[in-house]
């Protein structure tokens, strides 16, 4: 009875002295070119830096070069299976921009046709380059005139709106900031001027989204106006309106 009692104990003991690097297997010793060797296990790699994090709990960054041949190979296989760490920080201002419009005055009533556009500026607010991202954009406008004439009372009704994107493969460094122009849209401005009647198309506002290679989102903005109180990405459909004809009425 006692020698199986002490089998049981020994098997316990060869059980978990078994178990323990299983447990621990992401803990490896690496050796420097001092011969110093420590253990610790491999967190994260951004650019050509790997983060370890000794037993303490300690992390550090350094380059695989200061580690033996072996310990190098071993971090480049765990970096082609480890996504890199990136860490996004944006910062995002829109300003508007008319391209070019036309005037006409028919005496009964004056007619303005012009194109404007919102200018988007993506700053990169994080301390590492980032790269291959994608900026989306949905621009909200009102259409109270159509052309020479007043919309219908349908279209007045509700904001219409109309998105774009653009993608950023290079690098954008630290500070540096990516402008882009978003797709035109039509702001006519009818006035008549013998009953007061006046209609005018109105830029509402814009939203913002930037996704990863993988279309993930890693950033959401919405422009300041007041119009644009409430609304977001999620909330907004983008074919729920039909977006009308860019082109100038001459």
């Amino acid at each position: 009875m006692q020698s199986i009692k002490a089998t049981s104990l020994a098997l316990a003991a060869f059980v978990t002295f078994a178990a323990s690097p299983l447990l621990n297997a992401q803990l490896r010793s690496f050796t420097n070119d001092n011969g110093t060797v420590i253990q610790a296990e491999l967190v994260s790699h951004k650019g050509d830096k790997v983060k370890l994090k000794r037993t303490d709990g300690k992390e550090f960054e350094v380059n695989p070069s200061i580690f033996s041949k072996e310990d190098e190979a071993y971090i480049k296989n765990w970096k082609s299976m480890t996504p890199a760490v990136t860490n996004y920080n944006f910062k995002i201002a829109s300003t508007k921009k008319k391209v070019e419009g036309t005037s006409v005055d028919m005496g009964y009533k004056r007619v303005k046709n012009q194109l404007w556009s919102y200018v988007i500026s993506v700053t990169n607010g994080s301390q590492d380059p980032v790269s291959r991202f994608t900026v989306k954009y949905r621009v909200f406008y009102s259409n109270a005139a159509e052309g020479a004439y007043s919309a219908s009372s349908s279209d007045r009704a509700a904001a219409k709106m109309l998105e774009g994107s653009t993608n950023q493969d290079a690098e954008l460094a630290y500070n540096r900031v990516l402008e882009l122009t978003t797709t035109p849209v039509q702001i006519d401005m009818v006035n008549y001027d013998g009953v007061g009647d006046r209609y005018k198309d109105q830029l509402i506002g814009c939203i913002v989204r930037i996704v990863d290679k993988d279309d993930n989102v890693i950033f959401d903005w919405v422009s300041p106006e007041v119009g644009m109180k409430g609304k977001s990405w999620l909330n907004t459909n983008p074919n729920a309106r039909e977006i009308k004809d860019h082109s100038i009425i001459r």
